[in-house]
């Protein structure tokens, strides 16, 4: 049931006039018969652009190939609309972190083709696998992303083997190149016990090999900006639950996304994931793709190199102003464990500051983390960004738990910032961080 579609052709038809247009009107539709996804794709931008091939979105644009929508009958065009839309609902341009780019868009395709086209969307190229109904991006990622190893080691075997008998190289090794033909007495993963097919007897390796390639024609997520991230994900949490309200006025909010959009109206947003996605996103600084992993390159998978096996260094600064309640620091000593211990940077700065750096702890990976407050006066964090310039750190990110009534530096600095707030946005007036993300942590128990 996982073998992907066949690939289509690389070369697409001409276009056949104004193709944005023609996008304008299948929205319009889409808006008329299904206006959850046509009210949210009217969010993206559309935005011509021939070099992509096909199509994509940052959750912000929809980038669009003239020639691949020239191509399309008017149903695929929604299909496409409907693809992308969930994408950006999902908040896959947010989650993929370090996952190579191209297995991460086929796990997140697997998780919301189904619920297209049981939607009855005709969706290009669906990648439909009904023993992942309900699995998340991540969940199938993990499995693809197994199953790649797997065949990363059979290559490796057949190319020692191969290695020992220099007459048979061709040979042994053909079989396992990504894409190559199955032979009948070919042997899969688990001798085929308990592996699903897609009922013509192709399993796993074989939907793989054919991974590698030109890949089918569909459009694709693309990152969202890390710098906007946390504001983008809120802003379409919100556009969710008005498309959701129009939709259910009308009849028509279609039950596989019951369950996104009562998170969405309902739910309060998660703060402590967002503050690990921050902590996250930052740590993408550490991969290069200047010098790419040759560990995956035989099966076409070009992943970034570690430059170092840990995260850099990264600082988390402690307001300890008089206005800092024992309640509020008790849950600061808690996110500084957890982070610290998620993240694993070389090293983390814990820096507690009123009015001025009362004191400054290094931790080491395997330190025990010890949280003792010192301060009480005044809030400024200007001395807290001079403190971290005249050390001569390079920090990952900094990370300000603090309620913002402070005073901030005059130009913000060259690493990411977020300002972790017990106060909301909507009360801070003049003293809302003038850089960086913003983020409301709201220690009320959830209802």
């Amino acid at each position: 049931m996982i073998a992907l579609p066949k690939q289509e052709p690389a070369v697409f038809a001409k276009p056949k006039g104004d193709e944005r247009q023609r996008i304008i009107r299948m929205r319009t539709a889409l808006i008329m018969g299904s206006p959850f996804y046509g009210l949210l794709a009217g969010r993206l931008k559309l935005v011509e652009k021939a070099e992509i091939g096909t199509a994509a979105t940052d959750t912000k644009n929809l980038f669009y190939n003239p020639s691949y929508v020239a191509g399309m009958s008017d149903a695929k065009l929604r299909g496409l609309l409907g693809h992308e839309t969930l994408h950006c609902t999902n908040g896959h341009a947010w989650r993929r972190g370090t996952r190579e780019h191209r297995l991460w868009n086929i796990a997140c395709d697997y998780a919301i083709d189904q619920i297209l086209v049981r939607g009855g969307f005709d969706v290009p190229n669906p990648l439909v696998n009904p023993a992942w109904a309900g699995w998340s991006a991540e969940q199938i990622y993990s499995v693809l992303l197994e199953e790649v190893e797997k065949q990363r080691q059979k290559q490796q075997a057949a190319s020692d083997k191969a290695d020992k008998q220099p007459g048979q190289q061709g040979q042994e090794s053909a079989g396992d190149a990504p894409g190559a033909p199955q032979g009948k007495d070919k042997a899969e993963p688990g001798d085929g016990a308990g592996e699903p097919t897609n009922g013509n007897g192709s399993s796993y390796t074989q939907a793989l090999d054919n991974l590698f390639g030109e890949g089918p024609s569909k459009g694709e997520v693309l990152d969202a900006a890390a710098e906007t991230a946390i504001q983008d994900q809120a802003a379409w949490a919100q556009a969710i639950s008005a498309a959701a309200q129009v939709a259910k006025a009308q009849g028509k909010l279609p039950a596989d996304l019951e369950l996104l959009v009562e998170q969405a109206l309902t739910a309060r947003v998660d703060w402590k994931a967002i503050l690990r996605c921050f902590v996250s996103l930052c740590a993408r600084l550490d991969f290069t793709w200047r010098s790419p992993s040759p560990r995956y390159a035989p099966l076409g998978l070009f992943l970034p190199r570690l430059q170092s096996e840990q995260m850099p260094p990264i600082v988390i600064a402690v307001d300890t102003s008089g206005s800092i309640g024992a309640e509020e620091l008790r849950q600061f000593a808690g996110e500084v464990s957890s982070i610290i211990e998620e993240a694993k940077p070389e090293s983390a700065h814990l820096i507690f500051c009123d009015a001025k750096v009362q004191s400054v702890k290094e931790f080491m990976p395997g330190d025990p983390i010890e949280f003792k407050p010192r301060g009480g006066g005044g809030t400024s964090h200007v001395p807290l960004f001079s403190h971290i310039e005249e050390s001569g750190l390079e920090p990952a990110c900094v990370i300000c738990l603090t309620d913002c009534y402070t005073t901030y530096p005059a130009e913000a600095p060259a690493y990411p910032v977020i300002w972790a707030s017990t106060t909301p946005a909507d009360q801070l007036g003049r003293h809302m961080p003038p850089f960086g993300e913003f983020l409301h942590l709201d220690f009320r128990e959830p209802a």
